[in-house]
């Protein structure tokens, strides 16, 4: 018995040897080309949260004094284009950017990673209304970068009633 599992081991090995034979042999990705380049078109999406769905309102404390407020994380995917985080006096440098975070058309964050977590002010929103959200691609200095046909997304959902379940004291 102790053979026969010696040599499954041994088969095991070669067999992740010569797997890691040929990867190692695999030739290098191509060359990714940022927007700007002549090759490329920039696109900002828009992952999370899903467009349509409800969102509940947050609720912290209960009573009179309970405070409501919008509380959701946004996830956003930018593509062919180099994301460089807003930096004061920024220079433009073609093919770099960010992007602009906005709801219901008013500017509210260039915010420094492809994800940001939102609060609204207490008591900006109430169960049923409707809420739109959308990024837009902008320059190193801040430049809506409107010459890319998806230079823009944007999702609109409902808001809901706080979770009883979820209540924050």
């Amino acid at each position: 018995m102790a053979d026969r599992t010696t040599s499954m081991r041994g088969a095991r090995v070669g067999v992740g040897l010569a797997v890691l034979g040929a990867l190692a042999a695999c030739a290098p990705p191509p060359e990714i080309t940022v927007a700007g380049s002549g090759t490329g078109e920039a696109s900002v999406e828009l992952i999370y949260p899903p467009s349509d769905v409800g969102i509940p309102l947050t609720q912290e404390g209960v009573g009179p004094n309970a405070e409501l407020y919008l509380d959701l994380l946004v996830v956003v995917s930018v593509d062919g284009l180099e994301y460089v985080p807003p930096v004061p006096d920024p220079e433009d440098v073609e093919g770099q950017g960010h992007y602009h975070f906005n709801v219901n058309g008013a500017y509210v964050d260039a915010p420094p990673a492809k994800f940001y977590e939102y609060r609204s002010d207490e008591g900006e929103f109430k169960e049923g209304d409707r809420v739109q959200i959308s990024v837009t691609l902008a320059s190193n200095t801040h430049q809506d970068l409107d010459q890319f046909t998806d230079w823009i997304d944007v999702i609109e959902f409902d808001v809901l009633a706080p979770d009883p379940g979820s209540i924050l004291p």
